[in-house]
């Protein structure tokens, strides 16, 4: 979130629901979050793979393995990585 200074007044409560509220939106405390429960390794494939991570507090690092040697050739033109 960010706070424009010059901003007349910005009203800063505590939450009913456990967090803080700046101006309309609340803020949760840390502990008040639930933990990602999925994978934290992925290797690249050739579909798009999406973890399940928004509004959650993450354990650890994500860890993205190394693009398999089975992938055959990698091409770089400058824009675009290609595998084939």
């Amino acid at each position: 979130m960010k706070i424009n200074v010059t901003t007349p007044a910005v009203v800063i409560r505590a939450s009913k629901q456990g967090g803080v509220a700046v101006g309309t939106q609340t803020v949760q405390k840390p502990s008040d979050i639930p933990y990602y429960s999925g994978s934290y390794t992925i290797t690249p494939g050739p579909q798009a793979q999406t973890l399940k991570t928004e509004e959650l507090r993450m354990a650890r690092d994500l860890t993205v393995e190394a693009i398999p040697n089975n992938y055959g050739l990698i091409t770089w033109n400058g824009s675009f990585l290609t595998i084939t």
